[in-house]
């Protein structure tokens, strides 16, 4: 099993198995990589049975993409599978030797474990995305609402370089993220944002930011001014323009704007501009 990433869809055998699901739902692979929410609720639990029989359920990777479907599509999950979910998500049953990043992989494993323990058909949940691979990181991260909380309190604003809150049910950045100045990465994705505070720029040293799948309508000009970000995720937002200062952002290499409308309105841009 070739494996690139700690992360539970980090191998090629995990994408496999997703592949499998997907088109056993009648679902087409490629639109699916590119927005997972075409894969509706009422389309996997009417192929489910068909899918089981597809997977090799002795295999942990089979079980623990099985489960992140189910969450991603917001499913109802059987009790029999969501217990071989939760058996197989535990680290003594992978088969991989996870050398630098054994205690990412273990937060990735408790995440899955966590999030399928709540999971409530109808609603959608997915897992968090890090931004770091390495475990010699840790220590300068920090991740979840209640680590987030207690980072403040303690105030080790100068340690702090990586804030993941990913899936954390937030309506609004919370201000106090902006005390951490010497951040590198904030990672805000399956929330409920619908903007981002002018002030971001206090966040200088910022070099990944990741804000897909949330309500965002707009950016503020401020962003800008982030002249260290490298990465930029807006991916399923509704964002209709970029703001004036967008071109400013000198050292971005990276950006993903899918799934927005504005990204739709570039094509049609490009498009014009050629013939």
């Amino acid at each position: 099993m070739a494996t690139f990433h700690p992360s539970i869809m980090g191998s090629d055998e995990a994408y496999d198995c997703e592949y499998q699901i997907v088109t056993a739902c009648g679902g087409d692979y490629r639109r699916y990589l590119i927005d997972n929410r075409i894969l509706e609720r009422s389309e996997f639990e009417k192929s489910f049975e068909k899918v089981i029989h597809l997977l090799d359920l002795r295999d942990p990777v089979a079980c623990q993409v099985l489960g992140v479907i189910a969450m991603k599509t917001g499913s109802h999950l059987p009790d029999h599978y969501k217990k071989l979910i939760l058996k197989y998500s535990r680290l003594k049953y992978d088969r991989t030797i996870w050398k630098e990043s054994i205690n990412i992989r273990k937060i990735y494993l408790r995440d899955l474990r966590e999030k399928i323990k709540n999971h409530i058909p109808g609603k959608r949940s997915y897992l968090i995305r890090l931004q770091i691979s390495d475990d010699s990181e840790l220590e300068f991260t920090s991740i979840g609402i209640d680590h987030f909380n207690d980072s403040f309190k303690k105030k080790v604003f100068n340690r702090i370089r990586h804030i993941n809150l990913d899936s954390c049910n937030l309506r609004s950045l919370p201000l106090s993220a902006l005390s951490f100045q010497f951040l590198e990465s904030l990672s805000l994705n399956d929330n409920y944002l619908n903007k981002i505070p002018s002030e971001i720029i206090t966040l200088r040293f910022l070099k990944s930011l990741s804000i897909r799948n949330n309500s965002l309508q707009s950016l503020p000009n401020s962003l800008g001014s982030l002249h260290n970000l490298e990465f930029l995720d807006l991916t399923t937002n509704n964002l209709t323009k970029l703001p004036d200062s967008f071109s400013e952002l000198r050292s971005l290499k990276r950006l993903f704007l899918s799934n927005n409308p504005v990204a739709d309105n570039l094509a049609l841009t490009i498009r014009k501009s050629f013939f």
